[in-house]
């Protein structure tokens, strides 16, 4: 599944002279160049301020041989912060009280509010700063106030930013971002005073590298029967839950990870329920995890968009099923089924299907997150899919931020992009095929779900070429990898791929004034 890239142009008036150019001509000359350095801000900090403490203000390192000094930039970008109206710890979801998720009237009705943004917060501000001093070895002094609040213990990164005269990124080169691993990370910014060149197959990536996955854990409830008396017949997995049993982990998003989904008020590891553009965990028996989001407008139902061509089957599903829309993350894939049907005319949910009725119980979607001038995101971690056999793919990662600023021209033929990785096949070892006189099976669990785009943000003066590839595309979900030994009896099986390639990422360009 995929959308049309966006494409912003603003106009910005705020440009820092200070010393441009100080780090050179650069031409890279490997895969997967860092040129970037990171330290996490330690005390929080309001508009205005002129001095913030770092963990370390060294930031030696990459292409950087000395510490931090006056004239260099930095980058100031808070990564988490929102807030969701889920309050499971006192049960309550939308104004309706169950069991810590497990009410049955909540799970159908309620399902696509589950994790919505309540309220942003700082998540997402970001802006560049020129470095007046540093002092002692955790504060840094800048030329004027910063413009946003940061919040310390919502995972602020202080970026350092090369400073090139001009760049050029070779054929078979490429630059990219260390991994965002829950304080820093995820982030190319680049600064280039005369012209940029990505060439050929060179490319600026932040791919792969943005907000963690679901990953495969422990084993669920086989759901056939309703391990809940009180679940309905369609979508019985809890949206939100803290033991693993209930279904796959969800994908990290703007609200945090593990850490922050463990705790009052959220109480929601598991389940297939998203969390803002994280997607949510495969429910049981077996289905996908859901893809994770970043930017987009519409009604979100956490159902992703139909695959195209396949109108009798998705309309089985539920009338007119195939015409919607959903931005944000696709839906993981269907339950268990042990009957080989024809999709077109038995919809899902009917006992033909055999196994655990082919049920719609795939993770949601990661919710579409908003669009503003002041804001940059990571792409969601996918959700991983549902297993009770071990053999469940866990979800992809997000695509990360790629930031540019140029004031020269920017030309070639090569890449600059942010996309979101794949999610993780069940058979997530690529075991082999069972032998001829095996009754084993590999991969008969559910796939994760694929990570969401990222964001490529380029202020620069002139038009860009229209042989230069601009990318910011969700992973594809992973696929059931069933793989069945010779004495396997009752052949047929079908598990939940994860859901499916989305655009929800980014692409914003923004136009500087002349010189």
């Amino acid at each position: 599944m995929r959308f049309l890239l966006m494409l912003f142009v603003l106009t910005s008036t705020a440009i820092a002279f200070g010393q441009r150019g100080k780090n050179n001509n650069y031409t890279t000359t490997t895969l997967n160049t860092i040129v970037n350095t990171y330290t996490s801000l330690t005390t929080s900090v309001s508009v205005g301020a002129t001095s913030i403490s770092v963990s370390s203000n060294a930031m030696t390192g990459a292409q950087f041989t000395e510490p931090l000094e006056q004239g260099d930039l930095v980058m100031i970008i808070q990564m988490y912060g929102a807030e969701t109206s889920i309050d499971w710890w006192n049960g309550q979801f939308n104004g309706s009280t169950g069991i810590l998720g497990m009410d049955a009237s909540l799970w159908n009705a309620n399902g696509a509010q589950f994790g919505t943004v309540s309220a942003y917060n700082n998540a997402g501000h970001f802006e560049l700063r020129e470095v007046l001093s540093v002092a002692s070895t955790t504060t840094i002094n800048f030329t004027c106030g910063i413009e946003n609040n940061y919040s310390a213990d919502k995972a602020v990164q202080i970026i350092r930013v090369p400073r090139y005269n001009d760049l050029t990124v070779a054929p078979g080169t490429s630059i990219t971002s260390t991994l965002w691993g829950g304080t820093t990370g995820g982030v190319v910014a680049i600064e280039v005073d005369g012209n940029l060149q990505v060439n050929g197959t060179g490319r600026i990536d932040a791919n792969g590298t943005g907000f963690r996955p679901g990953l495969v854990n422990g084993t669920s409830f086989d759901g056939n029967p309703n391990p809940h008396t009180n679940g309905p017949g369609n979508g019985d997995s809890p949206l939100g839950h803290m033991n693993p049993i209930e279904g796959g982990a969800k994908g990290e998003s703007i609200v945090g990870f593990t850490p922050q989904y463990s705790g009052v008020p959220i109480y929601s590891v598991y389940g297939r329920g998203s969390i803002a553009n994280g997607g949510g965990g495969g429910g049981y028996q077996n289905a996908g995890g859901g893809g994770g989001s970043n930017i987009g407008t519409g009604t979100y139902t956490g159902k992703g968009l139909p695959t195209p061509g396949y109108v009798p089957f998705w309309n089985l599903e539920l009338a007119g099923f195939a015409a919607t829309n959903s931005p944000g993350g696709g839906r993981g894939g269907y339950t268990l089924a042990s009957n080989n049907q024809d999709e077109s005319i038995v919809g899902p949910n009917q006992t033909a299907w055999g196994g655990n009725l082919r049920k719609e119980n795939g993770g949601y979607g990661g919710h579409e997150l908003i669009n503003t001038a002041n804001r940059l995101f990571l792409g969601g971690g996918g959700g991983a899919g549902g297993q009770d056999s071990q053999q469940g793919g866990s979800g992809g990662r997000g695509g990360g931020i790629v930031h540019l600023t140029v004031y020269g021209t920017v030309s070639g033929n090569g890449s600059i992009e942010a996309n979101g990785q794949n999610g993780q096949n069940s058979n997530p070892n690529n075991e082999p095929t069972p032998g001829l006189f095996s009754a084993q099976r590999k991969g008969h669990d559910g796939a994760g779900g694929g990570g969401g785009g990222g964001h490529v943000y380029i202020k620069n003066m002139q038009a860009l070429p229209s042989t230069l590839l601009l990318e910011a595309v969700g992973g594809d979900g992973g696929d059931q990898d069933l793989r069945l030994g010779g004495l396997v009896i009752n052949a047929p099986e079908a598990g939940g791929p994860g859901a499916g390639r989305r655009r929800c990422g980014r692409i914003r360009r923004v136009l500087l004034p002349r010189r």
